[in-house]
């Protein structure tokens, strides 16, 4: 028996399921995303799963393609640096996302739909459901209302966390930042206790010198003794390991609060990540305040 299969169509199943993959990926990550990024990976998939369907083998070397695919995507959409460990944690949790909305798509259509059968697509067994009623579109119009609704006021309780605004200055220079406030930030240098705040290398650029940001990112080789004085090694514990953070004595830094702005003894590092810090420039531990 032969199956006609529709690339297009498939192109967009395969297209709009990695885009949703892609982006919750991201959004548990806390990486910071770009919409043209998340749409070409979201493509590279689409084109992929049409593709597919021509390749001579199956087994154990679609098992690797695809596992390839997923790396490009991931890496594609989320800018990874070439951090083999970050790709490795992405694409991880792509395939668990992936996983989990296909089988929740399964289920609602195997319930909602016309199930008919199984037939072969290279290589793999695919489940082929009937036409969706009419009154099938209407659940899930009013089903993607609601998510829609929950997240809004998801991302609206989020926008409502604590924000300050920080000044600091470094060899003359000075800069502000808008900061989120991170109760869960415990970093500080372990002899005089001093918290640490951190933020991305753009909230920085313009006050530390190049020597500084390299000093910082490669753990000080090559720095002069002047800069190597006015750095500070940090350890560090997080879910991928230990790591040695190294932070910056700015000459000073301030919190504007209701009474103006307040002095405050803490160290800055730099964040070389993705982590877009909900929006802002970076953040404060809890106890600055």
């Amino acid at each position: 028996m032969t199956e006609e299969i529709y690339g297009d169509v498939l192109f967009l199943i395969n297209f709009s399921m990695d885009f949703l993959s892609l982006f919750i990926t991201g959004k548990i990550m806390h990486l910071k995303l770009k919409a043209w990024r998340v749409l070409v990976a979201a493509s590279i998939g689409g084109v992929y799963g049409v593709a597919a369907l021509f390749f001579p083998f199956d087994g154990i070397p679609l098992v690797f393609a695809n596992i390839a695919c997923a790396a490009v995507m991931c890496f594609t959409a989320f800018r990874s640096r070439g951090k083999i460990s970050s790709v490795f944690l992405c694409c991880l949790l792509f395939y668990g996302v992936g996983m989990l909305l296909g089988g929740a798509m399964t289920a609602l259509y195997s319930r909602i739909g016309k199930y008919t059968g199984y037939i072969s697509i290279g290589g793999s067994i695919s489940t082929v459901f009937g036409d969706i009623p009419i009154w099938a579109f209407a659940l899930a119009a009013a089903l993607a209302a609601v998510i829609t609704y929950v997240c809004g006021r998801l991302v609206a309780r989020k926008g409502s966390e604590e924000h300050v605004r920080i000044t600091f200055g470094f060899l003359g220079k000075s800069a502000e930042a808008d900061c989120l406030v991170d109760s869960g930030n415990l970093l500080s240098e372990p002899i005089t206790g001093t918290p640490v705040i951190c933020l991305r290398k753009e909230a920085v650029s313009d006050v530390f010198p190049c020597e500084v940001v390299s000093a910082m990112q490669n753990g000080g080789f090559g720095a002069s003794l002047d800069t190597m004085r006015r750095l500070r090694f940090i350890p560090s514990v997080s879910v991928t390991g230990n790591a040695t953070v190294i932070a910056a004595v700015p000459d000073y830094c301030y919190i504007d609060t209701i009474n103006g702005k307040e002095p405050k003894k803490a160290l800055i590092a730099i964040d070389y990540s993705d982590c877009d810090f909900g929006g802002t420039d970076g953040i404060v531990p809890k106890i600055l305040l």
